[in-house]
This record gives structure tokens, C-alpha cells and sequence, in this order.
């Protein structure tokens, strides 16, 4: 006779989403809003955080007024140098006094810039103080409120995507568990391996398994 043999392992698995994320900012801030709650599901895209924008605003505007003031030193120094190439062509002033011009206007450049560089760089800190959900999922913990500190790199909520994966620790023996295998729960076939990392922790081998529909 031709028969099918199959052989089975039980494992104790744990369901979790697909992807999760710790949602913080990127500098310290104080929260002036928080748009959802545990549990709420948001789109990717969707706006979740607004933080303090005052400090920011007034350090943009300072650094505008900074500028606008080293854009009109630069135009005179500008007018000198080129007036200096003039009176050098036809030997009126020295290499050394041209030399001289030429040094102070690529200083007075040199600076502008780099005020232009620094206000590039406080315009995008702005975009960074809404924070928007990198993709379709649900909200979870919440570990701030609005008016609080957030600190650069801590977790103001976490946010855990819709699709799911099931997760189990095995021992890598005679009966190997590899991509491709199906899995069941209770006898209904619910998906198979998707992959198995090798970094093994505590003498177990982890095992990664996609579901093929929402499991409750």
C-alpha cells in the first residue's frame, strides 16, 4: 500500500504581532497632545503625537533674524572685494590689501552658511514634532500624558501592527523543525513554519509561524 505517515510535535506558542514599534521622539519635547488611546486603531499615516513647538519657533526665529542680518554684511563685503579687484587691476591697491578683502568676505560666507545649514536643520525638527503612525496597527500601552516630558528615545505609547505571528522555543533533536511545516491548533490546520532563528537562547531555537488567517 501507498499511505501517508505524518508525525506531530506539541509546543506551547505565543501569538504577537507581526510588527511592533516603541513610539518616542526624537528630541526632549514636552507632549501637548496625544490623539488616541490603548486599544484605538489607526491607519499608517495617522497622527498620534504633537509635541511643544514654542522653543523651536523662537530659536528659528532668532536664527532668521541672524541671518537676515549676515546676508547684509555679506552683500557689503561682497561690494568691497569686487570693488578691491577693480583697484587691483589697475594697481591702486596692493595683492595683500585684495588678499585681505577676499579673506573677510569667504569668513562673512563661511558664517551665513552655516546659519542656513542650522536653520535647515531646525525646520526638519519641526516635522518631528508630529508624530505619525509608521504603519496600520493597533495603539498599546501608553506610558506618558499630555503636558509631561518626553525624553528622546523613550517610549511614549507602543503601537503593534494588525497581522499576526505565532512564536515557539524548540530543541533542535531528531525530528528538525524547518520553513514549510504545518502547524495546528487543536487538529485545524491554522499555518506553517515561516522561518527559524538559529540564535539560540538558553539551548532553544526559535521558530516563527504565519498564520494563515486572525487567530482570537
Amino acid at each position: 500500500k501507498v499511505k501517508t505517515l505524518s508525525k506531530s510535535r506539541e509546543f506551547l506558542a505565543q501569538i504577537q504581532a507581526s510588527n511592533s514599534a516603541y513610539i518616542a521622539s526624537k528630541f526632549s519635547a514636552t507632549i501637548k497632545k496625544i490623539y488616541v488611546s490603548e486599544n484605538d486603531v489607526v491607519e499608517k499615516g495617522a497622527l498620534l503625537i504633537s509635541l511643544d513647538d514654542s522653543e523651536i519657533k523662537a530659536n528659528l526665529n532668532s536664527l532668521n533674524e541672524k541671518k537676515r542680518a549676515l546676508d547684509i554684511d555679506l552683500i557689503n563685503s561682497k561690494k568691497n572685494l569686487n570693488r578691491n579687484k577693480k583697484l587691483l587691476k589697475i594697481e591702486a591697491i596692493s595683492r595683500e590689501a585684495y588678499d585681505n578683502s577676499n579673506v573677510v568676505y569667504q569668513n562673512k560666507l563661511a558664517l551665513f552658511n552655516g546659519v542656513a545649514d542650522s536653520i535647515k536643520q531646525v525646520k526638519s525638527q519641526l516635522q518631528y514634532l508630529n508624530i505619525k503612525a509608521p504603519f496600520n496597527g493597533i495603539v498599546g500601552s501608553k506610558s506618558n500624558d499630555e503636558g509631561s516630558l518626553a525624553l528622546a528615545g523613550k517610549a511614549i505609547l507602543t503601537l503593534n501592527s494588525n497581522d499576526q505571528k505565532l512564536i515557539f522555543s524548540f530543541v533542535d533533536n531528531n525530528k528538525p523543525i524547518i520553513q514549510g511545516q504545518k502547524v495546528y491548533i487543536n487538529n485545524s490546520l491554522v499555518g506553517e513554519i515561516l522561518r527559524r532563528y538559529d540564535d539560540a537562547k538558553n539551548s532553544l531555537l526559535v521558530a516563527e509561524v504565519k498564520p494563515y488567517k486572525s487567530l482570537p
